[in-house]
């Protein structure tokens, strides 16, 4: 299986899409597929939970938290904080 990342252009956030494929070579273009899925883009993410300050990590120049993932990603993978 082969697998692509390509975006449509015009695709709202969370909005469901059907998806069709065409193979290009230099002699031309396949006939499209059949609708294999729907794929939905990615949405906001939910907020960390379990926010905590870190006594044991916390110094007079700096102070630690810690927190978990919230429940959802958002469909995608959380890059940062």
């Amino acid at each position: 299986m082969l697998v692509l990342q390509k975006a449509p252009f015009n695709l709202a956030i969370g909005k469901a899409v059907l998806v069709k494929v065409a193979a290009v070579n230099r002699v031309g273009d396949s006939p499209v597929s059949a609708a294999g899925g729907t794929a939905v883009s990615a949405v906001v993410p939910d907020a960390p939970v379990a926010l905590a300050r870190n006594d044991a990590m916390t110094t007079t120049r700096q102070i630690t938290f810690s927190w978990h993932d919230g429940e959802f990603d958002g469909a995608s993978q959380i890059i940062d904080y």
